[in-house]
């Protein structure tokens, strides 16, 4: 009688892994539908979006890092995006230099670190009331950027305040691998269409 030796075939399992961009909206915001069209454009960009909501209430900066941090540690970093616009890039900045990400994208970032607060209005600094303005006085970015190590891109609109440009330039020059991208004629609207392609270009 013959004798068949039957060899199980190896089957091979292709795992694909989707890179994730975690959102850090503006000041206040916790609409994720004002949000829907850059994440459209992230998806279509092969990216999972997820959005982070803040509790902006009675808070400040060292606490919009921590939920950003809480959000973030569920996520592998070589596989993850930071991103934010205005405060929320403020926030996911700090969150980036204690875990650095596969990437960061900073959209209009706030001029609240410590360098800032001499140079701003006395209407920005009111509108953040004093426990706020306290935490961004102990906030200095020259500690931070140094522990920036993730690929930067700082993005700014040409017509927005001369503080938000001007920050958006020194973290440029401090933040080693970072690009710095001026939208043309635009204030500080990252829904603006000019805004939206730009950001789609960077990805």
């Amino acid at each position: 009688m013959a004798t068949s030796v039957l060899t199980n075939p190896i089957i091979f399992c292709l795992i694909t892994i989707v890179d994730t961009i975690l959102f850090v909206p503006g000041f206040r915001s916790t609409d994720v539908s004002a949000y829907e069209e850059t994440f459209a454009i992230f998806r279509a960009k092969g990216y999972e979006v997820r959005f982070v909501p803040i509790n902006w209430r009675a808070t400040s900066i060292k606490h919009w890092a921590a939920e950003v941090s809480e959000a973030y540690a569920d996520y592998e970093p070589g596989h993850t995006l930071l991103a934010g616009f205005s405060l929320g890039a403020y926030s996911a900045l700090v969150a980036a230099a204690d875990r650095p990400p596969a990437r960061l994208l900073l959209l209009s970032l706030s001029p609240y670190f410590a360098e800032d607060i001499p140079y701003l209005g006395e209407k920005s600094i009111t509108y953040m009331r004093p426990r706020r303005m306290k935490a961004f006085s102990q906030t200095r970015f020259e500690e931070i950027a140094p522990r920036i190590t993730s690929n930067t891109t700082l993005f700014v609109g040409s017509e927005e305040t001369p503080e938000l440009q001007n920050r958006a330039r020194q973290a440029h020059r401090q933040i080693r691998r970072s690009r710095l991208v001026t939208v043309t004629g635009v204030r500080h609207d990252m829904g603006h269409p000019a805004y939206q392609s730009a950001l789609s270009d960077e990805l």
